[in-house]
């Protein structure tokens, strides 16, 4: 298994593989809202990989200066619930460490808040999201 910040054509190949197979837990979800990216834009991605198997993936998002937000997060259904997105995780929190930016913020969807607890994220009630998808505020103050 290896972890990689995208940087090659094949790598975001298995990027995109990833999500489609991982549609928001398998929710029927338009393409233009899990796609949400710009044409010609660059994005930060890691990706997991096995055997040229893309099974998961992350986008982190550093265009704030006060935080790195962590989006996007998808791990293909054979290999959820074996620790693999905690380590993608924890390699984001890396990154955006590496960037200068000493907190993370993510966005994320209730099933979903209950892995973010487990590794140190605080859910914040106060902040509304206003997105299509009903999404939880939820940060992380990083240590570097």
């Amino acid at each position: 298994m290896n972890i990689y910040r995208v940087d090659k054509v094949w790598q975001l190949a298995l990027v995109y593989e990833v999500r489609r197979k991982t549609l928001l837990f398998g929710k029927k979800v338009s393409s233009h809202l899990e796609f949400d990216e710009t044409y010609g834009k660059e994005y930060n991605y890691l990706l997991i990989e096995e055997n040229d198997k893309g099974i998961g993936t992350l986008r982190v998002n550093l265009e704030n200066e006060d935080y790195g937000k962590i989006e996007r997060v998808s791990i293909i259904p054979e290999c959820q619930s074996k620790g693999l997105g905690g380590k993608i995780l924890e390699e984001a929190e890396k990154w955006i460490l590496e960037s200068g930016r000493n907190k993370v913020v993510v966005h994320s969807f209730a099933p979903a808040v209950n892995f973010y607890l487990k590794y140190g994220y605080k859910l914040d009630e106060s902040k509304i999201i206003d997105s299509e998808i009903p999404q939880k505020y939820m940060y992380k103050n990083l240590e570097g």
